[in-house]
């Protein structure tokens, strides 16, 4: 992770984010991390090293049974392009790029599920 580490200024702001995200405990939909990880100027570094979500992957798999925050980070990614839908005549660099980096994570998070796991097992 150097190559992520050397690119993104808020480094363990991220890593801890994704770490709470994927792990163990439920991520409530008002939880500040949310808007944390939407804000975070990420998406270049992730495409170049795409692989720097691996365990991230594995984490979410294995927890979203019990913590269902893919689920969350789904409807996260759903309400801001609601807010980026009704704002179709103003300026929207901001959410454009939330839901730019929502979409690729949850791209990214579904490529693995459903290569590696069974994906009745995840979302149960």
């Amino acid at each position: 992770m150097d190559y992520l580490h050397s690119n993104i200024p808020d480094y363990s702001v991220f890593v801890n984010v994704m770490t709470e995200i994927t792990g163990k405990h439920r991520i409530s939909s008002e939880d500040p991390r949310w808007i944390q990880l939407f804000g975070m100027n990420v998406l270049p570094d992730l495409m170049a090293k795409p692989d720097l979500l691996n365990e991230y992957c594995v984490r979410l798999a294995l927890n979203n049974p019990i913590t269902k925050n893919f689920n969350q980070l789904l409807e996260q990614i759903n309400i801001r392009m609601k807010v980026l839908l009704k704002r179709r005549s103003t300026n929207n660099t901001a959410i454009s790029q939330e839901c730019c980096i929502g979409l690729y994570l949850s791209t990214v998070f579904f490529q693995y599920i459903l290569s590696n796991c069974d994906i009745r097992e995840v979302f149960l």
